[in-house]
């Protein structure tokens, strides 16, 4: 009996090449609707793909002996490196795309739609637990489709990697629901691991799992031994995440538990509400709606409610998750992306429930891939991924024009950009960056989380410029000149006896940014052949570096 049951469910959860078919053009299409070229919008993006080309230099190197002294290094020669202040998973993952397939913003974007095509097949298997095929079809690419995923689905970011370890993990766990085989809680487990190594917000969903063995099982969750078991590993294996975050992302438990007085109070109503307000935009309007109409009907109408074992799970899901993220001071929209699944379920079985009078079957599948279609074509036309053109232009000429061994000073917002762009062109490996803010400023991650001025003299910068071997700065122009030390380096560089105008580079994009053109100045200053060892501070994690420029090549 127990192997007929296995049997059916397989049977129903199979993915056609049909099915894989249609979720592959659709992840294409907003592949190929993303910025690819090293023309880095949002400030994380750049340095999760620079994140996995030092884990890919690693392996390449394999500096094991030293490899503190060299992590140290490879942060002042490319100092956008972020590897301990995220979940490092993601980071393996695409170090493991950038050796077959070199590093790039190309491939790391290729790597991102990897995992968004993943969600949509962990969508597709959830959705016909509940839903014929071509319904769950619907569902799949109205979920890859909403206007939030597929935004976060086009940038180089963690979400989307994250939420489809979490669709499989969910998927498995369902599954031990249904036939009790620890085989398949293990596999869960280890998934739900996974996305927590990709993004530490998902740790709300345990609490989901426990909820809904609690709820299906009930005493006997306590008999059971491969419970016990993955309790066990999943603690023990969270160990090395928990010492990480405690030492490295301190910004993140500042922003979890609240350290901006400027940020809404618990107590008050729109810090609660917070989330409700962005489901239009992240789900689009008819998305939203069918849901909504869902959740009006639920407690009223018996047949518009999922009449499934797995309902109490969803419900969980939302209600818990939505709880958790207004709960945390730092509130983004992207935060609670991973809550949307359930949603997508509400907004199917709108749709599902409507035509249920209408006997024709392809008649009720087409409404919801017509709602699908509809979601899905929303963020192609009026949510574009925001880009900026011009750093890589500005890393490529500084490269063709730099002596060996070079430093360059980059003063802007987008250094994560232009060092990726430095980073991922491998014609030269001696060229290092050196970051205006890091010597001139003593600065937390983002301006906004405080910063101090060190009240550098000019003839302090001539001097950073002069032992670190300067050739090149550039430049974002007027960049944070209300502090005296960046507005003194700007008149230093107007200051034709030091510095001459080598190249203006037009900055472009498709949104609002500061920059309309990147300058590019040479030192006329003699600047010392190699560049002298510096030390950095770094208040994000409480400590300070020291190191040389070009070694970690």
């Amino acid at each position: 009996m127990r192997l007929a049951t296995l049997k059916q469910m397989n049977s129903k959860q199979l993915v056609t090449p049909a099915v894989i078919l249609v979720l592959l053009a659709a992840t294409l299409i907003f592949f190929w609707t993303s910025p690819k070229e090293g023309d880095f919008a949002w400030s994380d993006a750049p340095r999760h793909a620079l994140n996995a080309a030092f884990i890919k230099d690693c392996l390449t190197h394999r500096p094991w002996a030293e490899i503190g002294k060299y992590a140290q290094d490879y942060y002042i020669q490319y100092p956008a490196l972020s590897i301990l202040f995220y979940p490092p998973l993601f980071s393996f993952v695409l170090a493991g795309f950038y050796s077959l397939f070199g590093v790039s913003h190309f491939v790391a974007q290729a790597c991102v739609a990897f995992f968004h095509f993943g969600l949509g097949v962990a969508g597709y298997l959830l959705a016909k637990r509940w839903f014929p095929p071509w319904q769950a079809l619907g569902a799949a690419i109205l979920l890859i489709g909403l206007p939030e995923v597929a935004f976060w689905g086009r940038q180089v970011m963690l979400d989307i990697p994250a939420f489809a370890w979490l669709g499989f993990s969910v998927l498995f766990f369902l599954k031990y629901l249904d036939v009790r085989r620890p085989r398949c809680l293990y596999l869960s487990a280890g998934l739900l691991v996974c996305a927590l190594y990709t993004k530490q917000t998902l740790v709300y969903m345990p609490l989901v799992f426990v909820l809904a063995l609690f709820l299906r099982l009930r005493t006997e969750v306590w008999r059971r031994r491969e419970i016990w078991i993955t309790g066990i590993a999943i603690l023990v294996s969270l160990v090395p995440l928990g010492v990480l975050t405690f030492y490295f992302g301190k910004i993140n438990i500042r922003q979890t538990t609240g350290f901006n007085p400027a940020y809404a109070p618990h107590h008050r109503l729109e810090t609660w509400i917070f989330y409700a307000k962005q489901l239009p935009a992240q789900l689009g309007w008819p998305a939203f709606l069918a849901a909504l109409g869902t959740a009006i009907a639920f407690p009223f109408r018996n047949r518009w409610r999922l009449h499934h074992p797995d309902a109490s799970f969803l419900l969980g899901w939302f209600i818990i998750g939505y709880i958790f993220f207004s709960s945390i001071w730092l509130q983004e929209s992207r935060h609670d992306i991973t809550i949307l699944f359930p949603v997508v379920v509400a907004a199917v079985l709108f749709a599902n429930r409507l035509m249920m009078p209408v006997e024709n079957a392809t008649a009720r599948d087409s409404v919801v891939l017509m709602l699908a279609l509809v979601t899905f074509c929303y963020p192609l036309v009026y949510r574009p991924i925001p880009y900026i053109r011009g750093y890589r232009e500005a890393a490529c000429w500084v490269l063709d024009h730099a002596p060996k061994n070079s430093v360059i000073l980059f003063i802007g917002q987008r250094d994560g950009t232009f060092i990726f762009d430095v980073r991922a062109d491998e014609r030269r490996r001696d060229v290092s960056i050196l970051r205006a803010d890091k010597v001139l400023l003593r600065l937390a991650v983002k301006r906004e989380y405080g910063v101090v001025d060190r009240g550098l003299s000019t003839e302090d910068m001539l001097n950073i410029i002069q032992k670190h071997a300067v050739h090149y700065v550039v430049a974002q122009p007027k960049f944070w000149l209300d502090i005296p030390s960046m507005k003194t380096l700007d008149e230093l560089l107007h200051d034709t006896k030091h510095f001459e105008l080598a190249k203006t580079i037009k900055a472009t994009g498709n949104s609002e940014h500061l920059e309309k053109e990147i300058l590019i100045y040479r030192t006329l200053d003699p600047v010392a052949e190699r560049p002298a060892s510096i030390s950095l501070e770094l208040p994000g994690i409480g400590r300070s570096i020291k190191g040389d420029f070009g070694i970690a090549r």
